[in-house]
């Protein structure tokens, strides 16, 4: 009868592939997030741990309101430079769906390679999810929209160390964050110049 295992024995293995907490880790911009992911890797991070990397891609996009040829500012000069003396209308549909694509790969490729480097520092469940905002939606009600849907642990975030000023008149993401997260929030601050 000895080597007969208990369902506490049996159930040993299963527990232990089962993440103990559940972290989401908000990512912007290369060199924060670099740093945000080693200081998670360092400190926080256990083995079992289930880490969810969020990136907000912020989509703006071209008003239907404004007339053909004029969509404003310097994107006629730089997207379809030559296209209204080729005789060529522009097509604000197919333009908006560009723009949408192209942020949507760029912020996937950025997400993928944050996942790589997490992998490499020892992060074993990591995956990654993008997040959308319009032109009237800031990233910071969107991330605390899916991190109070979603219910994590505990969500980490980088802190730009903005100014006064800046803070002001944009907001700190990391101070809306701490104050209005149903989670605890933990913020790396930008590394410190040796």
């Amino acid at each position: 009868m000895a080597d007969r295992m208990s369902k506490d024995e049996k159930a040993a293995p299963e527990k232990a592939k089962m993440p103990t907490k559940s972290l989401f880790v908000a990512l912007d911009g290369p060199k924060m997030s670099d740093h945000v992911i080693e200081w998670c890797a360092k400190h926080l991070v256990d083995e079992n741990d289930q880490v969810t990397l969020l990136h907000v891609a912020e989509i703006m996009t071209v008003s239907d309101d404004l007339p053909d040829g004029d969509i404003g500012g310097d994107i006629d000069d730089v997207y379809y430079a030559g296209m209204e003396s080729a005789g060529q209308s522009i097509d604000k549909q197919r333009l908006n769906k560009d723009i949408r694509d192209a942020i949507t790969c760029a912020g996937r490729k950025f997400l993928q390679e944050c996942a790589k480097k997490a992998s490499s520092l020892g992060m074993k469940r990591v995956d990654f999810k993008l997040l959308f905002a319009d032109q009237y939606t800031s990233a910071k009600y969107v991330i605390s929209d899916y991190v109070d849907e979603e219910g994590p642990n505990m969500l980490v975030c980088g802190s730009r160390g903005m100014g006064v000023i800046g803070r002001t008149l944009l907001g700190s993401v990391s101070d809306y964050l701490t104050h209005r997260a149903k989670c605890t929030v933990v913020v790396v601050k930008k590394p410190t110049k040796p």
